[in-house]
């Protein structure tokens, strides 16, 4: 999957409406281009609850393996890592 087919994805699921995200940051294989068996997202703003719900609905239901990184309790070191790399991905770009 390229950068490029996950944002067209995220955007035909309607994953940013269904969990009132503005942004997602993509960072990782994806990225970077390469190839890689998971997909890494950093997400700024979402509660437990919806961050068990989309890891699990894109996980059971569209078979990616994936991430979720919430910003606001990142590792600082995964944080720094993540951020010399990450591609924000959004509905309207």
């Amino acid at each position: 999957m390229t950068l490029e087919n996950f944002r067209n994805f995220l955007i035909k699921e309607k994953i940013f409406d269904k969990y009132a995200l503005e942004k997602i940051g993509v960072f990782g294989s994806l990225a970077r281009g390469e190839d890689g068996n998971d997909i890494d997202i950093l997400v700024e703003y979402l509660n437990y609850k919806k961050w068990i719900s989309i890891k699990n609905d894109l996980e059971n239901n569209y078979h990616l393996h994936l991430d979720v990184v919430l910003e606001k309790y990142a590792n600082p070191i995964v944080l720094m890592r993540a951020k010399k790399e990450i591609v924000y991905v959004t509905k309207y770009s």
